[in-house]
């Protein structure tokens, strides 16, 4: 005779692992599938489709990847810039909040 498991032979702590794995794994693959979903949109915007639906005529974006080869060089002087005054900004937030909270300090 096969043995089955019942849940009334399970311990609790058991039953609260369980649920929570369950919970787990559908939060899981509701992330994944909003992934793949908003994926698909992505190829779907820059795909170049055109589609007439009923007299409306609507038309994806067409990537120039020609043009984007070419201006790979600026694109990543920008990502540089980009970094550069980000460590900037970052740096003269702290001075300013350490000026603003020795200022509260010094009543």
């Amino acid at each position: 005779m096969a043995a089955v498991t019942s849940d009334s032979s399970k311990s609790q702590a058991q039953l609260i692992y369980e649920q929570q794995r369950r919970r787990q794994r559908r939060f899981s693959t509701g992330v994944n599938v909003s992934y793949l979903v908003l994926l698909g949109i992505l190829f779907l915007a820059f795909s170049g489709l055109q589609v007439n639906i009923l007299g409306v005529h609507l038309k994806t974006i067409q990537l120039d990847w020609a043009f984007i080869v070419e201006r790979t060089p600026f694109i990543f002087g920008g990502v540089g810039l980009t970094i550069i005054l980000a460590i900037l900004s970052i740096s003269l937030a702290c001075v300013l909040a350490l000026l603003g909270a020795l200022g509260r300090l010094s009543k």
